[in-house]
């Protein structure tokens, strides 16, 4: 139970205890009141009782159970191929079982949508924006080839200048 310097609130065998009584199927309160002498003491036996995690699990995403991707070729796909195919075959997933996510996993996965439709939107105007890589037009030598009429006068520097 210690984590990050804190000591643990209870001791192996009310840890031990907690467990067997919840394997009895007891409630968490009343579990919270055996053990401990309150039922205000039930984050305790939660605690307890949870799963564990695995150091830094708590950040690493996890591929539901059947979503295989051994037909993907990796190399092909840029980031945001795989990120699209990610999401797409885990919301597919949830579709076809039922299973009803947490919302903590419907937050993340719309946080991961939003995020991929702006990455997916940038991509495309940088698509539509940038110059064509052909050969690039030089300058004019003598600044009024632009306009027909001024040939032959010579371009000034600044605005200013062409003010009357």
């Amino acid at each position: 139970m210690s984590r990050l310097g804190h000591s643990a609130k209870s001791t192996p065998a009310q840890r031990a205890e907690v467990l067997r009584l919840r394997s009895e199927g007891r409630t968490i309160r009343a579990i919270a009141e055996e053990v401990f002498g309150h039922e205000r003491l039930r984050g305790r036996v939660e605690r307890i009782v949870a799963p564990k995690r695995a150091a830094g699990s708590g950040s690493e995403y996890k591929m539901p159970p059947g979503v295989e991707l051994e037909d993907v070729d990796f190399d092909a796909l840029t980031h945001l191929e795989l990120l699209r195919l990610l999401m797409d075959r885990t919301l597919r997933y949830w579709a076809k079982t039922g299973e009803t996510p947490s919302m903590n996993e419907l937050s993340k996965q719309l946080d991961v949508m939003q995020r991929l439709y702006s990455m997916e939107s940038y991509e495309r105007t940088h698509e539509l924006t940038i110059e064509p890589q052909g050969p690039q037009k030089s300058a004019p030598a003598e600044g009024n080839d632009a306009f027909p009429e001024l040939k032959g006068r010579k371009a000034r520097g600044r605005m200013t200048d062409r003010m009357p």
